[in-house]
């Protein structure tokens, strides 16, 4: 059977752009006046929280299944099983 592999890195890279797009819309929506004002900021606080649970789930090792989220930034090779991440 072969081996399953994914870019780590881009799925980091998307966890960070959607974060900022929830940053950019609740900002944007506080700026703005009338009836986005009040509905942005929501749009972008759950941009970011969707944000955070996709890096919760995919943001792994796809060799250990090791959780790659305590750092700002993925290392090259998994801390756990040592193996180099794509």
């Amino acid at each position: 059977m072969e081996e399953k592999t994914y870019s780590v890195k881009n799925r980091h890279n998307a966890y960070t752009f959607f974060s900022w797009l929830g940053v950019i819309v609740a900002v944007a929506g506080y700026l703005l006046g009338g009836v986005p004002k009040a509905v942005l900021p929501w749009i972008g606080f759950a941009l970011v929280a969707l944000a955070v649970v996709y890096r919760i789930v995919f943001v792994r090792c796809p060799y250990c299944g090791n959780h790659l989220t305590e750092s700002k930034h993925i290392p090259n090779k998994c801390p756990e099983c040592h193996k180099e991440l794509g």
